[in-house]
């Protein structure tokens, strides 16, 4: 019996993978700059901090940058407030709650710019697991790292990178795409300080 419903999880996924796959062979131009340069930016900050680090995990490597980066925040105040402005991130599609971590970030950065979740949580399908979580929430983020604004928002970030290299998003809604172009203009930032900051340590 176990089997059987393995088999069918295996069969389903397949098709959902193919399905990805034939949407984002589809030229579209609404999104297809904005999905580029993001693919494109996170691979050059992809480049960078495994360089700084050789252990395993993705996810934790992108923590420690954030903690050894130790980047201005006020770079990138304006894109941190419009991102927990509106519902957290999911996880996968759209009707998946939000991960732990990215709940707990997205409740640390509101209560940093001192907005109020209720408005915001009122209108999200995704509210049933978030309103069982006590706010702000920050224990399951504080299990990997010292929560601070900036790994808050690298969190998010993170979370959006994510969904669209496990095939979730397909970038036709548009708060997918203004997802896309917020966290792209935050890794501008990023690499832009961090190739300036880094060249005095490195030289050429």
């Amino acid at each position: 019996m176990v089997g059987k419903s393995s088999r069918k999880t295996s069969e389903d996924e397949k098709r959902q993978a193919l399905r990805t796959i034939e949407r984002w062979l589809e030229p579209r131009e609404d999104f297809q700059a904005s999905y580029s340069d993001f693919f494109r930016k996170w691979a050059l900050l992809n480049l960078f901090y495994n360089a700084l680090y050789k252990f395993e995990g993705d996810k934790r490597k992108v923590l420690a940058f954030a903690t050894y980066y130790g980047y201005e925040f006020g770079e990138v105040r304006n894109e941190a407030r419009e991102l927990v402005s509106h519902e957290c991130v999911g996880r996968g599609s759209e009707d998946e709650q939000p991960d732990e971590q990215v709940l707990d970030a997205t409740l640390y950065l509101r209560n940093f710019f001192d907005i109020d979740s209720k408005p915001i949580c009122s209108k999200c399908g995704k509210k049933d697991g978030c309103e069982k979580k006590p706010s702000p929430g920050y224990k399951e983020f504080n299990k990997e790292i010292k929560i601070d604004e900036f790994s808050a928002l690298i969190r998010i970030v993170y979370q959006i990178r994510c969904n669209l290299f496990h095939g979730d998003k397909f970038g036709y809604s548009k708060r997918d795409k203004e997802l896309v172009e917020l966290g792209d203009k935050v890794l501008t930032n990023i690499l832009s300080g961090l190739v300036s900051r880094e060249r005095v340590k490195v030289g050429d």
